[in-house]
Formats: C-alpha cells, structure tokens, sequence
C-alpha cells in the first residue's frame, strides 16, 4: 500500500479516494465501493430475471448466454461509439 503515498501519483486517484496528498484511503471510499457493487450486482440480478424468460436452454445455458448479451451490449454502447 506504499503506492497510495506516493506523492507521484496523486492526480491517478480519485478525491473520494484520496481526498488529500499523502494519506490513505478514507473509509467511506470502502464504503462507497461496497454499496456502488451492491447496486451493481442487484440491478443485473433483475435485469437477468427479466431477461431470464427470452433464453432458451437449461440454467447454464442461460447464464452464458446471458454473459455474452452483456458482453455484446458492452461492446455496443461502450466501445464502439468511440
């Protein structure tokens, strides 16, 4: 955890995590990561419980191809517009 004093690299990190030069990540920043993949994970929860209904095939199946729909959406609107 040397890096995070580092006075180099200051400008990499954000302010929620490194809110002054020179000292460690706050606990909000953990608190902050836990809750934003909390939110993350229950929205592709119902998002795969929607979407569940449209896969064909058995539970496994399912979660592949449900993978690669977010995989190919990914690539939609994330990399290719750039």
């Amino acid at each position: 955890m040397k890096y995070y004093l580092m006075h180099q690299y200051f400008g990499v990190w954000s302010l929620v995590m490194m809110p002054s030069l020179g000292v460690t990540p706050p606990a909000n920043f953990f608190v902050i990561s836990i809750l934003f993949s909390l939110v993350t994970g229950l929205f592709l929860a119902v998002f795969y419980e929607f979407v569940k209904s449209l896969l064909a095939g058995s539970c496994c199946q399912k979660v592949c191809r449900f993978s690669c729909l977010l995989m190919a959406m990914f690539l939609v609107f994330f990399l290719l517009p750039t």
